[in-house]
């Protein structure tokens, strides 16, 4: 028990920071819109910056390490841009340039599909349908975003499914560093033309 915790603790914590700070960025997005841009725009300059900067033996990238280093994917501990700056990225973006309801569609895939269809892959035994992804996890992604696509994004039950659809594709088949801004921006994209031809 405690060698199965040892292995999958930075995993679990690693979604459930996902999950906490998407609730953050959704509910400052429902109800301080016009705040939120900023927070979001400024918060992604800063956290870049700090994320350019933790290489190196100076006392940021040894107080980085020493705090988050357990939570780290390899790619993103050999050097590449965090998830969280990716988020961050993808929230700022969907808030500024996106319209309010389907950016807080976005925000809200974003912050609740993907940390539980990880889970969803990790702990339900299920076929892989490609590299890490598996069966479960695709489900698990697919049915979250039906229903905040249903619910957050005011769709209809066939706009729901077709953006959950295609949501989840992005998440399989995108690339590790840009899977955080491909499911926002799809879910996004997606609401918003769902909007647009209703």
């Amino acid at each position: 028990m405690v060698f199965r915790y040892s292995v999958t603790a930075p995993f679990v914590i690693r979604r459930f920071i996902h999950m906490s700070w998407g609730f953050i960025f959704l509910f400052l997005h429902l109800y301080f819109p016009a705040v939120a841009r900023w927070i979001f725009g400024g918060g992604f300059v800063a956290i870049l910056l700090l994320d350019l900067l933790r290489h190196g033996q100076w006392f940021w990238p040894r107080l980085f390490r020493h705090w988050f280093g357990h939570l780290l994917k390899p790619a993103e501990a050999g050097g590449r841009l965090t998830g969280a700056t990716w988020m961050l990225f993808t929230v700022a973006v969907l808030s500024w340039y996106f319209p309010f309801r389907p950016a807080a569609t976005g925000i809200a895939i974003l912050a609740f599909s993907d940390p539980l269809a990880a889970l969803g892959g990790k702990f339900i035994p299920s076929p892989r349908i490609y590299q890490q992804k598996t069966l479960a996890g695709s489900f698990v992604f697919v049915i979250c975003s039906f229903l905040l696509g249903w619910w957050i994004g005011s769709l209809s039950v066939g706009a729901s499914f077709f953006l959950a659809f295609l949501t989840t594709m992005v998440e399989i088949f995108s690339p590790a560093d840009l899977e955080n801004a491909g499911i926002g921006l799809t879910a996004a994209g997606l609401a918003w033309l769902a909007k647009f031809f209703a």
